[in-house]
């Protein structure tokens, strides 16, 4: 036989050969072939490109739930985040306790974890947060005012509340500023009512304070005494439903106009008259529980 008879070249690989080759060079192609496979298979309906994947949580102690908006501000909307800067966050609170609660939060990594009494001994840190404070309260009074009207020019910066909790519920410094109406459907027991109308909740004013004063400790038993009414004193004992309802009455009255003349009834003065107290004149009163959990 002769050796051109002998040499033969090598055979053409099948088609389906040369398609598999194709497919294990391509790890990608052969991923999006499987994917198509198994969901035309098994009815399966891949992720949709369009939709973000849900976020995971940013944190596994509730308690440290600011710290994501002491951290990264700008990756929350506006509807949560309101403004911040270098060193202060405005956020609007997650469970509400009136028509209007804000949270301005320190972002100074040497304040932020300490107890709101040790952070604001510091007067030139307790000075500037007082300054960014009284920014944030003239916005919650601006958005009063667009809720309920001018009312004949009603300074709606007076019915605006700042202050911190004697024995906060967030591990992260934060300051509340919010109306003084108690309204909202997230004020769901006297622990809330409480924590913002007796002494656990300290006006940033009040700051420092003294080294003999009462609202250094805990402040537990101020959340455990009787229920009194912010505006007219009434004493409801340990009856949250009962002042719930009276509560609802007494906004009603509150948010309309000609109601700026009734001042709120400290805590001192509800509490030792274990019933109603006559106010009257118009005074600019601060005072006032709830954080971003409930």
């Amino acid at each position: 036989m002769s050796p051109s008879a002998t040499s033969t070249t090598m055979p053409e690989p099948p088609p389906s050969r040369k398609r598999r080759n194709a497919c294990t060079k391509s790890p990608s192609l052969l991923l999006l072939l499987l994917l198509t496979h198994t969901s035309l298979c098994n009815n399966v309906h891949l992720p949709n490109p369009a939709k973000k994947p849900k976020s995971q949580p940013r944190y596994k102690d509730p308690r440290d739930g600011l710290g994501p908006y002491i951290s990264h501000p700008g990756n929350f909307p506006p509807t949560a985040v309101i403004h911040h800067t270098p060193d202060f966050v405005y956020i609007r609170d997650l469970y509400p306790k009136s028509t209007v609660h804000c949270l301005l939060l320190p972002r100074d990594t040497t304040k932020t974890h300490l107890h709101p009494i040790e952070a604001f001994s510091d007067p030139e840190f307790l000075r500037v947060t007082k300054e960014e404070a009284g920014k944030l309260r003239k916005l919650v009074g601006a958005e009063l005012k667009r809720l309920f009207g001018e009312q004949n020019g009603r300074d709606w910066e007076k019915e605006v509340k700042v202050g911190v909790h004697s024995n906060p519920s967030m591990n992260h410094l934060h300051v509340h500023v919010l109306s003084r109406d108690n309204h909202s459907e997230r004020l769901k027991t006297g622990k809330h009512y409480n924590s913002f109308n007796t002494p656990f909740f300290v006006d940033l004013e009040d700051l420092p304070l003294p080294e003999e004063d009462e609202r250094r400790g805990p402040g537990m038993e101020f959340i455990k005494s009787d229920l009194i009414c912010w505006r007219c004193g009434m004493n409801y004992g340990n009856r949250y439903k009962q002042l719930s309802e009276h509560l609802e009455e007494e906004f009603e009255e509150w948010k309309e106009p000609g109601q700026a003349t009734k001042k709120e009834v400290t805590p001192e003065e509800g509490s030792s008259s274990g019933g109603a107290v006559v106010v009257s004149d118009d005074v600019n009163a601060e005072a006032d529980d709830g954080d971003e959990t409930e």
